[in-house]
């Protein structure tokens, strides 16, 4: 019984490190928009798949696949749209200061 118990637990302590890792190593996209009054959210397109994040005193961070994203930081008059940001896994990608004008 014990050693059924022993087994366990190392079976879960893999399966855990196993998605710890896959969770370190999922690249994100991040960004500060300055000001931030105006922007309504952060929309990140590739393909078929697609990501919206909110902005947080001017800052955006999301997390997503690898691949090539379109970053379009939507406001209240126009759509500012990054087309190619390489999302390479285990990297953060920081595009910087935005300042909208």
């Amino acid at each position: 019984m014990k050693g059924g118990i022993f087994q366990l637990g190392l079976l879960l302590f893999a399966v855990f490190s196993i998605h710890a890792i896959r969770i370190i190593r999922t690249p994100s996209i991040k960004g500060q928009v300055l000001p931030a009054k105006n922007v309504k959210n952060v929309l990140l397109v590739s393909g078929h798949d697609s990501v919206k994040t909110n902005i947080v005193n001017g800052i955006f961070n999301a997390s997503v696949s690898p691949g090539l994203w379109t970053v379009i930081i939507r406001t209240n008059n126009t759509n500012i749209i990054f087309p190619s940001v390489e999302a390479v896994e285990g990297v953060n990608n920081d595009l910087g200061k935005i300042r909208l004008e």
